[in-house]
């Protein structure tokens, strides 16, 4: 199966498991002295953090920068994304399952053997290859579902899971780590190489700007010297050799012949402004490409942050939940990513010199 087979038999498995949790998450957030679990804290959290995984998911907008999409950074980028996706994924799915058997009928010690079940058979098999590490191994693994199994409550189940959930999270700020190199990687490889495809156009550009201003230069000095500058024709055959042929040295020039140069010079202007005008629709598609990468850039940077702060928040509130703690709220996640993506447009025509 590929991994767009495998995110549309995910995602619905995800909408059906979020309309559950917002039907049974509208009890009391309170624990009762029976120490029973009140799922609902949790579950908002998770249906938030569900939430941020999808957005993650999205795929970042590339019209300029098709080309390049094939370079091995921007490869490397897409590689460290899936792991990301993968991630995030099984933090939800986990999530939800732990919501579901909280919500269950079940008996304590039937959520228990669930519960080891699925950290056995569905969470081992898809950790990330960083949690099998000298921080904690397979057999920290092993040791953790055996704990689980022992617990006579669900409740002490799921702190006995803490310390996986501390690994997974662990692991994940790897990721996240390695995906920003990545994407600091890639962004530079990039730039590279727009301003390489870009250079022999933008030193015509500039080649015809200083032919500008030496025009621009030339028509000042003629006005300069009707005003009775001495040294201006001077300077004039110094920047503009064919002025030379026109207002020879040694002789006052008459009025017929200044006029005759500025209409020379004046024509110059013209032409290098028309050469000027047919290189504008491809020094805007350097520009445009430039405003992309910079609000890619942007956009995975804003993405990992936030990414990182909701695997933050969820290990935190798992952790809230095994000990019989009321489970505070995700802050306003979506609120942030809104803020920080309809932002990144701007700042990158901000960033990028020349926009």
């Amino acid at each position: 199966m590929t991994p767009a087979n495998q995110d549309c038999r995910v995602r619905p498995v995800l909408t059906a498991a979020l309309l559950a949790l917002a039907i049974t998450a509208t009890g009391c957030s309170l624990f009762s002295s029976s120490r029973r679990l009140d799922m609902r804290p949790f579950g908002e959290n998770t249906v938030q953090m569900v939430g941020e995984m999808q957005k993650f998911q999205r795929p970042a907008p590339w019209v300029y920068l098709k080309k390049y999409s094939d370079r091995p950074e921007v490869l490397a980028v897409g590689t460290e994304h899936l792991a990301l996706r993968a991630l995030l994924r099984g933090v939800a799915l986990y999530s939800l399952e732990v919501v579901a058997l909280g919500e269950s009928r079940l008996s304590e010690q039937a959520k228990v053997r669930e519960l080891a079940s699925y950290l056995q058979e569905s969470v081992r098999p898809n950790l990330p290859a960083d949690a099998g590490t000298e921080v904690f191994g397979w057999a920290d693994f092993d040791e953790v579902i055996g704990d689980v199994k022992k617990r006579e409550t669900f409740i002490d189940a799921i702190g006995a899971a803490q310390p996986l959930v501390a690994a997974v999270q662990t692991a994940g700020l790897r990721i996240f780590d390695r995906f920003d190199e990545r994407v600091s990687e890639a962004e530079k490889a990039v730039s590279t190489e727009i301003e390489g495809d870009f250079a022999p156009l933008k030193r015509t550009i500039k080649e015809l700007e200083d032919l500008q201003l030496r025009s621009i230069d030339g028509v000042t000095l003629i006005y300069q010297h009707r005003l009775g500058a001495p040294q201006a024709l001077d300077e004039l055959r110094r920047i503009y050799p064919p002025a030379a042929e026109q207002l020879p040295p040694g002789k006052e020039p008459t009025s017929r012949q200044l006029e005759a140069a500025e209409l020379v010079l004046v024509a110059e202007l013209d032409r290098i402004q028309r050469l000027k005008d047919q290189l504008i629709p491809e020094f805007n598609i350097y520009k445009e490409s430039q405003r992309e990468l910079e609000g890619l850039r942007i956009l995975n940077e804003e993405r990992a942050r936030l990414g990182r702060a909701t695997l933050t928040f969820w290990a935190r509130s798992h952790k809230n939940l095994g000990m019989g703690v009321v489970v505070p709220p995700i802050i306003d996640m979506a609120g942030l990513l809104r803020t920080a993506t309809g932002s990144a447009v701007g700042a990158a025509a901000k960033a990028v010199p020349g926009i």
